[in-house]
């Protein structure tokens, strides 16, 4: 799913992609709010990208959702799957970014052109889920308020 506009909101969605899942172009004022966001690979191969991808200059804001990929495409320390990720789309289109305060994510939300892993925003940070599993596309992150 391409999603253009000038306001995009996403709210308890399930999104199931295998080359992808949304792919979130332009807006500058892009929410996803909660639901479940995965892409899984065909039986047999390789070939599950990103259930999030964001791209020529969008800006995307994250309060909550599971966002979950088999594969690990990043070359970062992400420690888990590509399950959001920013960058050019292949055609030099400026990269995405994104605003992460929520959510629960099979690996770090990262950028592919600046090799960045992003970082939550203020008064947030990424946490180990207790239990995570060790099969790829296991949710192992989530983004909680830090404590007082």
């Amino acid at each position: 799913m391409r999603l253009f506009g000038s306001k995009v909101r996403i709210d308890n969605c399930e999104v199931k992609g295998i080359q992808g899942g949304i792919s979130i172009e332009s807006c500058q004022d892009a929410v996803i709010s909660g639901g479940k966001y995965y892409t899984e690979n065909t039986p047999g191969e390789k070939d599950a990208f990103y259930p999030v991808y964001i791209t020529n200059g969008a800006k995307v804001t994250i309060t909550g959702g599971e966002f979950s990929a088999p594969n690990d495409w990043s070359g970062l320390q992400i420690e888990g799957t590509s399950a959001v990720v920013s960058g050019d789309n292949d055609v030099n289109l400026p990269t995405g970014s994104v605003i992460l305060k929520g959510g629960k994510f099979s690996g770090k939300a990262y950028n592919t052109e600046t090799k960045v892993v992003y970082e939550p925003a203020e008064g947030y940070k990424w946490q180990a889920i207790d239990g995570a599993g060790n099969q790829p596309g296991d949710l192992k992150w989530e983004v909680v308020a830090q404590s007082l």
